[in-house]
């Protein structure tokens, strides 16, 4: 993301770029679609963008509980798969040879 810095001091006129990747065969659908209703790219991501911050806005402002359930929801499922794939990371795979620690032996001089 980088900022314009173009009239840097008028916060109206501040803007910043945003790059990403997408899937051709996603974009080529979405240009068609942009073309069919009479937006420019640029002009459909923006109300895109709009709609999703809204959506999101209006979610909260209406049920914060339920907002605040989902988010607990998927943190709980991200750090529960965390763990999964830590456990997972220590079994060796399937012709791999198990590592085991020695055991400690008394130093001999």
């Amino acid at each position: 993301m980088a900022e314009n810095d173009e009239n840097s001091n008028d916060a109206a006129t501040r803007s910043v770029q945003i790059m990403f990747k997408m899937p051709l065969a996603f974009m080529e659908r979405f240009d068609k679609i942009t073309e069919t209703f009479g937006y420019t790219r640029t002009e459909a991501v923006r109300q895109a963008m709009r709609e999703f911050q809204l959506g999101l806005e209006e979610s909260l402002s209406e049920r914060p509980e339920e907002a605040l359930k989902g988010v607990q929801t998927f943190m709980e499922g991200l750090v529960g798969s965390l763990m999964k794939m830590g456990e997972q990371a220590q079994k060796p795979l399937r012709n791999e040879p198990m590592i085991e620690a020695l055991p400690k032996q008394a130093a001999t001089r």
